[in-house]
Formats: C-alpha cells, sequence, structure tokens
C-alpha cells in the first residue's frame, strides 16, 4: 500500500508534464499559423498590383487574339479617353481645370474684357486646394454669366456700347469651354462610372487602351470580360483579388488594399467589359450590388461598359437602385471631326493593306 501511494504522486506529475507539453505543443502551433497566415496576408498585399495586373495583361491578349482589341488602329477620334482621364487621374488633373479657368481671362482682350465688366467672376483665381464641389460651383457661376451677356443683347448693347461687340467675339466659345470643364468635374467627383454606346462604338478599344494607361501609370487594375462571369458579380471580383485561405477576412483585405493606395495617392480599378454580353440574370442584378460593395473603400472605384439600347431596357434599373449611383458616359453625344476621321482611314489603310 505505501508503495502504491508514493507512486500516485509520481504518475501525476507526468501527466501534468505531459499535458504541459501538449498544450505547449499546441499554443506553439497556433502562434506559427498566425505567423504563416500574417506572412501571406503581407505577401498578397505586396503583390498585390502585381497580380491584378497579371490578370488585366492576360485579358488583353486574349481581346487582342480575337480581335477586339487592335491597338495599332486606336486613335483618339475625339474627346472621350481624355475626359476619362480626368477620372482615373482625378487628383492630379484637378489642377488642369483650375489652370485653364484661371487662364481664361488673364491675356490681354481677356483683361480688358474683365475691366469692362467688371465683375469679380472673371477674376477669380482659384487656388490648386479648390475642393471640386467649389470648382464647379465657380465654373457655372462664370458660364451662366457669359450666356446672360450673350443673351441679354439689346440691354447689353445699351450698357457696354460699340464694346459689346468686342465682349461677344471674345467670349462666344467660352461657355462651351466651361461646360466642357464642369463635365471633367463630374467625372474628378464620380466614385464609378457606366460608359454607355452604340454597337461598334469602339467601347471595348477605349477600356483596353485606358487599362494600358493604368498599367502604365503602375496603378492597380483588375480587367473583366463579362462573359467569363459565372456566378455573383462580387464574389467573381474577390475570387480574382483575394487568396482563398484569406476569404474570410476579405473586407479587411480590402480595407488595408485601399488605405496603402490612399497612402501611394493611386486608385484601384475594377473594369468590365460589355456587362450586355451576360445573359445571366444573376450578372446583371449583381453588378449594382458589387458597386455598392466595392463604393465602402475610398479607393477602389469601377468602370462598365454597356451598349445603350441594352442600358436603358436591362440594366439602368438595377444601376438606379445603388446606393453610389455611377455617373453615365455616354459616347454617343461625341462628335468626330475631319482630321480624327483622316487619321482613321490611315491606320485601317496601313493594317489591312
Amino acid at each position: 500500500m505505501l508503495l502504491t501511494s508514493e507512486a500516485s504522486p509520481n504518475m501525476v506529475e507526468k501527466i501534468e508534464k505531459a499535458l504541459s507539453v501538449i498544450g505547449n505543443i499546441e499554443t506553439l502551433g497556433g502562434i506559427a499559423g498566425f505567423t504563416i497566415l500574417c506572412a501571406l496576408f503581407c505577401c498578397s498585399i505586396i503583390s498585390f498590383r502585381k497580380r491584378t495586373n497579371k490578370i488585366s495583361l492576360q485579358q488583353l491578349c486574349v481581346f487582342k487574339r480575337n480581335k477586339k482589341y487592335i491597338p495599332e488602329l486606336f486613335t483618339e477620334l475625339n474627346c472621350n479617353l481624355e475626359n476619362l482621364r480626368y477620372f482615373v487621374f482625378s487628383s492630379r488633373w484637378k489642377r488642369r481645370i483650375i489652370r485653364e479657368y484661371n487662364h481664361q481671362f488673364r491675356n490681354t482682350q481677356g483683361k480688358e474684357i474683365a475691366k469692362i465688366i467688371s465683375n469679380d467672376l472673371l477674376t477669380r483665381r482659384l487656388s490648386y486646394r479648390t475642393s471640386v464641389n467649389d470648382l464647379m460651383t465657380a465654373i457655372d457661376q462664370r458660364r451662366k454669366l457669359i450666356e446672360q451677356l450673350n443673351h441679354d443683347r439689346e440691354e447689353n448693347r445699351r450698357k457696354y456700347g460699340e464694346k459689346f461687340f468686342f465682349i461677344r467675339e471674345y467670349t462666344y466659345f467660352i461657355p462651351a469651354k466651361l461646360s466642357l470643364l464642369y463635365t471633367r468635374c463630374e467625372l474628378l467627383n464620380a466614385k464609378n462610372i457606366i460608359i454607355v454606346g452604340s454597337a461598334g462604338n469602339g467601347k471595348t478599344n477605349l477600356l483596353c487602351n485606358l487599362v494600358e494607361n493604368i498599367i502604365s501609370n503602375n496603378a492597380p487594375c483588375l480587367l473583366i470580360n463579362s462573359r467569363d462571369v459565372d456566378c455573383d458579380c462580387f464574389d467573381y471580383v474577390v475570387n480574382k483579388l483575394v487568396p482563398e485561405k484569406l476569404w474570410q477576412i476579405k473586407k479587411v483585405y480590402l480595407w488595408v488594399i485601399s488605405c496603402l493606395l490612399a497612402l501611394s495617392n493611386k486608385y484601384f480599378f475594377v473594369v468590365i467589359d460589355a456587362i450586355n454580353e451576360n445573359d445571366s440574370e444573376v450578372f446583371a442584378s449583381s453588378v449594382g450590388k458589387m458597386i455598392d460593395q466595392l463604393s465602402k473603400y475610398k479607393r477602389i472605384k469601377v468602370i462598365c461598359s454597356c451598349r445603350s439600347e441594352y442600358f436603358d431596357v436591362r440594366h439602368k434599373k438595377y444601376f438606379e437602385k445603388c446606393a453610389v449611383i455611377p455617373y453615365v458616359f455616354p459616347l454617343d453625344q461625341v462628335d468626330y471631326d475631319d482630321r480624327a476621321k483622316e487619321k482613321m482611314m490611315f491606320l485601317y489603310q496601313r493594317h489591312y493593306n
């Protein structure tokens, strides 16, 4: 009996030690697993731009192989691509708008007209730190003033005499220029845009060239062919962006990406071409929801393209339900000048002959 009573404490000690060792192993395993997860997270964040741009470049190659995008034939027929650059490079290109606004009445004739009219709206100089909303207000006020000068002819002829014709000649095209600046400000402010145009109007070529611009400026971009999306659109995008092992913390992952992009003053663009070419109702109804999900992250923007007839009949109703309604960018409203037409014909002849 004495032997048994002495052996019992030793056995208990051994069991306690074994349990302690097992507990330590489990703790070490947990720490190791957490460390590996953190390392995977960091590596994924660091390689984010490279991974997304690689997917986009592969999709560009597919479009080129299928002749949907022929770089040799692409030419800027109008100001479509130029306007979209204001959406892509928003904070940097705001300075261009402010500079053009400030210089409208800075030459000799402009100063003379500003002196005759004597209105602060013509002589006001805006700071480069001016907010987009204040910039839009200033542009709109100046446009309305000049339109009033041109419309109230009899009253202004009596007020300014012979100088009225000088004023009218100088300011005749300024309202149109100010309207263009206002549109570009809207693009600066836009979180997401839908490019709408008729069939064969160059939507895919425009998007592909824009994606190349984004990648060449070292910004991350994900180009998607809508035909490849076979599930909920947000899930498809996230599957492309977030590694499978980090799926449970996808919101944290996207938030970190957005914060890092803010530090580098860049944006991440999700570009979906031809949403009208995917007939799935799940896809059509989920594009707007995807935009709402991604709009929660300040540095993530979405660009979609769609045929105008399909947009009006099928897709518009979904986008109108978005918490942040996308800006509709219509290609149909832009005319081609003769120089652009001649350049296009030259490129086609050179490519096919």
